[in-house]
């Protein structure tokens, strides 16, 4: 798609990646990969530009906050929105459509900041994704999310992590991240781990509107379809899982881990925050509100089973839960 003539954007559909010129001054077309950071950015533009129902001057509103985040000044931005006339007109046209209360970042500080944590990680065989950053950004206490984010993986480099993470180094990054205030890509599933009877699955049960116990095996279309008898024929009806994303409502998937890989996968793309997909030959709309919290013991029977780092790096909190003495102690005198 083009925009004001000038520019254009546009998604390769083998890829997901984004072709445009938009990044630059000399219009020179460039190729931004699924884990740039830049990427992200870069498909708000497009989903800001695809939306029919709204006029220029909506869509300018959506597109400067875009371009502020992703670094461009006044002009630069001017240059890149559904306008016409003179630089007076252009000038007039982002002061309108600038919201004055949204945060201006530094964008070379910003760039700063993400180069050294691709350095802090970097002798543990990890480069840090688009999806990763943006959790750890929003995330309340970033040092337990990192511990836990390479923990519930069973990472080899795990442990080294969970120390390293405890140094002046990491909290230096975490103090620069703080300022930074951007939009949450990962929404639609939370990891709560942790031994048998910590109370995770209990907590979960609270926020959630259903539930589904995992097993070994499950296929996708065991996650989506209840098998059922129809006029005393065979058929089959959709899964809560099915009616969770079509109702916007939340599900506990209990013991998740347990699920096999096709699954697991199958989940990867429910919890990328797509709004529709094709379910053989249903197309399912996934209403806002929809919601995975999902429940594991990382060890069972001795052996660690961890999930994949696709899916945890979907993930936006991860939690582990602990017995305390009080909580052994409230549990053996409730059986009194």
């Amino acid at each position: 798609m083009k925009i004001n003539g000038k520019f254009f954007i546009y998604s390769r559909r083998e890829d997901g990646a984004i072709i445009t010129n938009i990044m630059n001054e000399d219009n020179r077309t460039e190729c931004f990969l699924k884990q740039d950071m830049q990427h992200a950015m870069l498909n708000r533009i497009m989903s800001v530009c695809r939306t029919r129902k709204n006029d220029d001057e909506t869509k300018n509103r959506g597109l400067v906050r875009v371009y502020r985040m992703l670094g461009f000044n006044d002009d630069q931005i001017a240059d890149r929105l559904y306008i016409t006339g003179d630089t007076a007109d252009a000038a007039a046209t982002v002061a309108a459509a600038t919201d004055s209360s949204a945060p201006v970042i530094d964008r070379a500080k910003f760039r700063i900041t993400c180069e050294r944590l691709i350095q802090f990680f970097s002798e543990f065989n990890y480069s840090p994704s688009h999806r990763f950053l943006n959790s750890l950004i929003q995330s309340k206490n970033k040092t337990a999310y990192v511990c836990n984010y390479f923990r519930i993986q069973d990472h080899n480099y795990a442990t080294e992590i969970s120390e390293k993470v405890k140094s002046a180094e990491f909290k230096a990054i975490c103090d620069e991240l703080k300022g930074i205030k951007i939009k949450p890509i990962n929404t639609r599933l939370e990891v709560y781990f942790g031994e048998p009877g910590s109370g995770k699955t209990t907590k979960a049960m609270t926020l959630a509107d259903k539930c589904m116990v995992c097993s070994s095996d499950m296929l996708p279309a065991d996650l989506m379809q209840n098998f059922c008898f129809k006029d005393g024929k065979a058929d089959f009806d959709p899964s809560d899982l099915w009616k969770a994303m079509e109702n916007g409502e939340t599900i506990v998937l209990d013991e998740i881990n347990m699920l096999p890989f096709e699954s697991l996968r199958f989940l990867q793309g429910i919890t990328d925050g797509k709004a529709s997909f094709d379910y053989k030959g249903h197309t399912i709309n996934i209403k806002p509100g929809f919601k995975i919290y999902a429940t594991m013991n990382l060890n069972v029977n001795g052996q660690t089973i961890p999930l994949p780092e696709p899916l945890v790096d979907r993930s936006y909190e991860i939690v582990e839960f602990k017995l305390s003495a009080d909580d052994l102690v409230n549990a053996a005198l409730s059986m009194i």
